[in-house]
């Protein structure tokens, strides 16, 4: 089926802000209805989600990415129930609810998560460097054991005191 047309009848002025465009712009689809701002990859989920609601009645909460006019990608929180099913045309229905913009937040998010990685990614490899940097040492301290003349010695102690340095950086 043919997903149902959606008409905006009210939208506050923070549109603006949150869009780029002016509440009349997408009020009654004057210029653009709003699902011509949704970010194309979310654009299937959200009609999937505003489907449900209208088919069972269920309040809609859910989050997806808009386009702002100047090209930016914003996050969107929304959240909207029906309200009336008009029985004279069970295909109207009136849909109430608001949109907030949680792109901060998200943001927020997706730096910590990237933070994290890489704390991990440098845990990992601060532990994989530590192994073989140990067998180093561990060889040129059983090498300066050995009889070495004077430069071999000058060598040993180096690779010795690099190695060392390298221990503590990591």
């Amino acid at each position: 089926p043919d997903f149902p047309t959606f008409t905006m009848e009210y939208m506050s002025e923070g549109c603006l802000e949150m869009t780029g465009y002016r509440p009349e712009d997408i009020v009654g689809n004057n210029k653009l209805c709003f699902f011509d701002i949704v970010h194309p990859e979310d654009l299937p989920k959200l009609k999937a989600d505003n489907e449900v609601t209208l088919l069972v009645d269920e309040p809609l909460d859910t989050t997806f990415r808009i386009i702002h006019k100047n090209g930016d990608i914003r996050w969107i929180w929304e959240r909207s129930r029906v309200v009336e099913i008009r029985e004279d045309n069970p295909n109207f229905s009136i849909v109430e609810g608001f949109f907030s913009d949680i792109t901060q937040g998200r943001r927020r998010e997706e730096a910590e998560h990237a933070n994290q990685a890489k704390s991990e990614f440098l845990a990992n490899m601060s532990h994989e460097i530590r192994t073989p940097m140990n067998g180093v040492l561990g060889l040129t301290s059983l090498l300066l054991e050995t009889n070495l003349d004077a430069e071999q010695k000058k060598y040993a102690t180096t690779i010795q005191r690099s190695a060392e340095a390298l221990l503590c950086v990591i």
